[in-house]
């Protein structure tokens, strides 16, 4: 809370501008990342071993965590 309070009085965010509406496609956009994500994964060895470790440890961590 305090670190909210402190961003809020001297991080303020005097040039915001929203999206208009038209522009904002939030479900397309995301989507289109997704596949530019999976794309960019697809073609390099080193992305799909770095997933593949994350997975295992992921799954092994588990046993432990119950």
């Amino acid at each position: 809370m305090l670190l909210a309070g402190f961003l809020l009085l001297f991080m303020p965010e005097g040039s915001f501008r929203p999206a208009p509406k038209e522009a904002r496609k939030s479900w397309g956009e995301l989507a289109n990342t997704f596949r530019n994500g999976t794309r960019v994964v697809r073609r390099s060895s080193v992305l799909i071993t770095i997933l593949f470790v994350g997975l295992f440890y992921g799954l092994y961590s588990e046993g432990f965590d119950r």
